[in-house]
Formats: structure tokens, C-alpha cells, sequence
């Protein structure tokens, strides 16, 4: 029996991972917003194989964490989006994020490439998987054909003012030429910031369903800032282009990008008839975090398990029976 305890609640962790099957398993013992457990008292850590956790950036968390590797319990943090330069490193917040990883094992949402970056950028065990939400029973949508383009953004799209501002002047340029134009679009803004600055000729704004539902109003293509939802939509072999208005490295990114001064007309045509060798380009860019292989990364005798408590054959056994007891997709 592998006895898991989750730091946070169940609607969270259902996000991240398959709960029903986590459920119904007989060999987990589970637990979730096990965080309450320990407000007095650390002491009840000793009952848990596996800690997990979903907050990073949950400092009540993190001394949790510190005191399961004392007590030798092992522990996960489950990254919930794609790796993002400057939502890790320029913020706003008070220090970068997965700069110092006290977990045992990070599971990441990205690929290779970014696998050798946060191994050394963290100092622990990385290893990549796929978030529940992100799993798809179908890649296919119902297009029902309201609108040619869908418009939206990330949860945080902008860190500063000067973001904010950029963010706003590159989307309106958007809004402003599709509106001159025969498209028709729709937009996903849930900011309203940015909903108060933008000036829309009462542009309908989808926000009354999930992202997946949105899809299917839209027959051409998404524009969007950096985020997991540039994934889901290519995942639906939908044309999608990205928002560019800040200087930070980008790892991978859509068919189609957009930035001030672009010749819009001719990237929007682009995606109203997009060329095999984009749309290629987006299917690898979705294989490479889709479509991964953890066994290499269980066998390499290079792995170094960050525990002093236990032995790096130890922590193996443990690892592959977490993801498979987890049904981790790999």
C-alpha cells in the first residue's frame, strides 16, 4: 500500500491528476488538503510515503515539504503550465520561482530542452508529465462557426505597467484591424483591466464556458499571449498565432506570432489558410510535451535522488510505482 498524502484540496488535484483513478486504486492509501494536518504539528508526516504538492509559491507548504525530507518522506511538486521565462524569473513577487526546489521530484509540463534547463536551474530530479486538464479523449471539435478568431490571454498576462501597456496597444492594434477587415472575432478575457482599456465595437466575449467549448465557435484560429491554452488549442489542429510584447527568451511557440509593426493582413490570411509546414511545425511542438517517454529517465544511473535518508535504488522503486499508481501518462 503506498500511502500519498496531498497538500492540497481535492478540486486542485483533480486538475493536475486523475482523481477518480487515484480513488479507486487499492494499493493508495490517499489523503487530501493534508496541509490542515500539520498547523500544531509535524509529527503525523511519519504516517506518508509520498507527499504532494501543487503551490510552489505557498510558504506554509514549503516548510511542510522541508520537514518530510527531515523525517525521510518523499515529496512531489507538480508543475500546473508551461514554463514560462518571465512568469519564473520577473514576476514581481520576492524570488524566482523554482529557483530552490526543496522537493525530492518535480514534475514538469514542457519538453527535453526544458528538461535539462530546470534540472540545473532547480538543483533536483525533474521529470516531465501531463496535466489531467491538458488529456484529451478527443481531438476533435464540434465547430459550429460563429466567429472566424477567438482573442484571448493568460491569467497573468502582464507583471508591470509598462507590460500592461505594451499588452494593451498590440491587442487593440489586433482588435482595430479585424474589425476593418471581413473577419469576424470573439474574445476570452476574463482581465478586466485590460477590458476597461481595450475599445471594442461590443465584441462578444466568451467567457461563460471552458476553453475547449469556446473552440468550437471559431473555424480559423486563436491569438493569444504566452500560455498552456497555445497547447490545447494546437492540440485541436487549430491555427494558432501568439502575442509578442516582451523581450524575455521564448522556448516554443504557435505557428503564427504577432508584434507591433507586423503586416497583420498577411498573418491573418496566413491562418484563415494555413500552410502544411506551420501547421506541422505546431503538431511537433505539441508531440514534444504530449508525447513523452519517462522510462529514460528512470534508468539513467546519472539521476541523482536529492535524499539523504534513502538509497538512489530506493528512491527509484518509489518513483515508478508513484507514476504508476498515479497513471501518469507517459
Amino acid at each position: 500500500m503506498l500511502r500519498i498524502l496531498f497538500l492540497d484540496e481535492k478540486k486542485t488535484v483533480s486538475r493536475l491528476l486523475d482523481v477518480k483513478s487515484i480513488d479507486n486504486n487499492k494499493g493508495i492509501s490517499v489523503e487530501y488538503f493534508g496541509s490542515r494536518k500539520f498547523l500544531i504539528s509535524y509529527s503525523a508526516l511519519k504516517n506518508w510515503d509520498v507527499v504532494i504538492d501543487c503551490n510552489y509559491t505557498n510558504s506554509f507548504h514549503n516548510r511542510i515539504i522541508s520537514q518530510s525530507k527531515k523525517s525521510g518522506v518523499f515529496s512531489v511538486l507538480l508543475h500546473d503550465g508551461i514554463f514560462e521565462w518571465k512568469n519564473t524569473f520577473e514576476n514581481g513577487s520576492r524570488y524566482n520561482l523554482y529557483s530552490n526546489i526543496p522537493h525530492n521530484l518535480f514534475l514538469y509540463f514542457g519538453t527535453d530542452s526544458q528538461h535539462l534547463y530546470l534540472s540545473c536551474l532547480t538543483g533536483t530530479v525533474c521529470m516531465p508529465y501531463i496535466p489531467n486538464y491538458l488529456i484529451k479523449d478527443s481531438e476533435k471539435i464540434m465547430n459550429n462557426g460563429k466567429f472566424d478568431f477567438l482573442i484571448t490571454t493568460a491569467n497573468r498576462s502582464y507583471f508591470d505597467d509598462d507590460e500592461f501597456d505594451a499588452l494593451v496597444l498590440l491587442l487593440q492594434s489586433v482588435i482595430d484591424y479585424l474589425e476593418a477587415s471581413e473577419y469576424s472575432y470573439a474574445l476570452r478575457v476574463f482581465d478586466n483591466k485590460l477590458l476597461g482599456e481595450l475599445q471594442v465595437n461590443s465584441a462578444v466575449n466568451v467567457i461563460d464556458c471552458n476553453f475547449e467549448s469556446s473552440l468550437n465557435n471559431i473555424t480559423k484560429g486563436v491569438v493569444t499571449t504566452k500560455s498552456t491554452l497555445q497547447i490545447e488549442a494546437m492540440q485541436y489542429d487549430i491555427p494558432v498565432c501568439e502575442l509578442l510584447y516582451r523581450d524575455s527568451p521564448i522556448f516554443n511557440t504557435s505557428g503564427w506570432v504577432l508584434f507591433r509593426g507586423s503586416n497583420f493582413a498577411k498573418t491573418f490570411h496566413g491562418m484563415a489558410a494555413p500552410s502544411k509546414e506551420r501547421m506541422f511545425h505546431q503538431r511537433n511542438i505539441v508531440s514534444d510535451h504530449i508525447n513523452l517517454d519517462l522510462s529514460k529517465e528512470l534508468l539513467d544511473d546519472n539521476v541523482i535522488f536529492n535524499s539523504a535518508n534513502t538509497n538512489k535504488w530506493k528512491m527509484k522503486i518509489l518513483i515508478k510505482d508513484l507514476l504508476y499508481k498515479l497513471k501518469i501518462k507517459s
